[in-house]
């Protein structure tokens, strides 16, 4: 179903609000605290919403709306336009991603946000040819992620969080690493070709536990780790929400006491609190469970996208995840800034300019960011956070705030795998 114009929605609303204002004085007040929207020319950006087929991520569509709110109402538009986006529904395939492109292309959108999509390479020529950039938070696809040209992610790349996750438990203490992969060539060659790598430099023992992807056995996996009792034992990436929870619980009903890495998962602190103590996630943001122990600036933007992120789940449904808040951080950045840049600049050839000179720049809820720094990549940083779930449920960074990623070790892999990729 198409999301409905809000705006429109909203006025509507408000006329009938007025007949009714004795009855229902609360709901007017509440409809009338958004404030009025900028008056400029209205200003498009597409978003690759990943809310179609088996992967979807509820929480992104939850992100990039309250973030559309809070950009018109709190920040007042970028340069006094009013930002509309312009959603097109993902699933993850090369063919709706090049569906979605020319969509935003006929749209005349200035920029496409990449909503965690897989398959967002498909897009790039598309969008390159009509000189739209593509901009997010973490590139879910290799390709996009090392493709500088036209593509700008305010966060690290994928690769960033497998090498940074090992380095923090490396400082922590943890000599030993069991991850869960499916037993997929590409599962098998992130840990066979890269983390065992990795954790050697930093003197961890990474281990791989294939399972089925048919048959994506937890339990069974979850024996098996008490068995050889590693120091860290989870899974780097995660399909299913759901297998977090389940990894944990399982892990813990075993007797295992180490620390269950989960990913980018947040959900299961809620599900599973008891069983969650001691488990541990990477992020590219600060999130709000992380708010007791972020700097001052940070808690502030924590507090906003809170605010505006439960606003539109009460609104219009969804979950405030991780994916929420990341979706919300990433565009409330481009905001930010687009707004410190020249008006004149709001084409997609200027928008890929104003990011490309980003240079130590705050980014929402994130690090500082420079967007002209190695060829190799379109991330602005290499900076993560790995964070520890305490007993209260809230989630406390390793080593006290972010790690700064070194990339020694996967620049060499990288440009190994792409020889042997070029060699056939």
């Amino acid at each position: 179903m198409r999301r409905p114009d809000r705006r429109k929605v909203s006025a509507v609303l408000a006329a009938g609000l007025l007949l009714t204002a004795t009855a229902c004085g609360s709901d007017a007040e509440e409809s009338e605290s958004k404030g009025d929207l900028p008056q400029g020319e209205e200003l498009k950006i597409g978003f690759f919403n990943p809310k179609a087929g088996p992967l979807t991520q509820p929480g992104a569509t939850v992100g990039a709306f309250a973030a559309e709110d809070y950009i018109n109402y709190e920040l007042g538009g970028i340069h006094g336009r009013p930002v509309k986006l312009v959603e097109c529904a993902t699933d993850h395939s090369a063919e709706t991603a090049r569906s979605c492109a020319n969509k935003f292309v006929e749209e005349k959108v200035v920029t496409v946000l990449d909503g965690y999509n897989y398959k967002s390479s498909s897009a790039h020529e598309i969008l390159a040819a009509a000189k739209i950039p593509m901009v997010g938070a973490i590139p879910f696809d290799l390709a996009s992620g090392n493709t500088a040209d036209n593509n700008v992610y305010f966060s690290a790349t994928t690769t960033d969080f497998l090498t940074g996750s090992i380095q923090a438990f490396a400082k922590d203490g943890a000599k030993s690493l069991t991850l869960v992969a499916a037993d997929t060539e590409s599962g098998r060659g992130l840990i066979e070709g890269f983390a065992k790598n990795i954790g050697k430099a930093a003197g961890v023992e990474v281990n791989g536990l294939y399972i089925s992807e048919q048959n994506f056995n937890i339990d069974s996996a979850a024996a098996t780790i008490k068995e050889t009792n590693p120091d860290v034992a989870g899974m780097m990436a995660v399909q299913n929400p759901n297998q977090c929870t389940q990894l944990v619980q399982g892990l813990r009903q075993n007797g295992y006491e180490g620390t269950i890495l989960t990913a980018a998962c947040t959900e299961y602190i809620k599900q599973a609190p008891t069983e969650s103590e001691g488990s541990a996630l990477y992020s590219s943001h600060w999130l709000a469970t992380a708010k007791d122990f972020a700097p001052d600036e940070k808690k502030t933007e924590i507090e906003a996208a809170e605010k505006a992120i439960n606003a539109e789940v009460k609104e219009n449904g969804g979950v405030a995840d991780y994916y929420a808040y990341g979706q919300f951080a990433a565009t409330v950045t481009l905001a930010n800034a687009l707004e410190a840049g020249s008006a004149d600049a709001l084409t997609g050839e200027g928008i890929l300019t104003t990011l490309k000179a980003l240079k130590d720049f705050d980014s929402f809820l994130g690090p500082k960011i420079t967007c002209d720094g190695n060829p190799m990549y379109a991330a602005c940083s290499n900076e993560i956070l790995v964070f520890e779930v305490d007993g209260d449920g809230r989630t406390e960074p390793l080593g006290g705030g972010w790690t700064d990623v070194d990339r020694t070790i996967t620049d060499k892999l990288l440009i190994a795998a792409a020889q042997a990729a070029a060699k056939g």
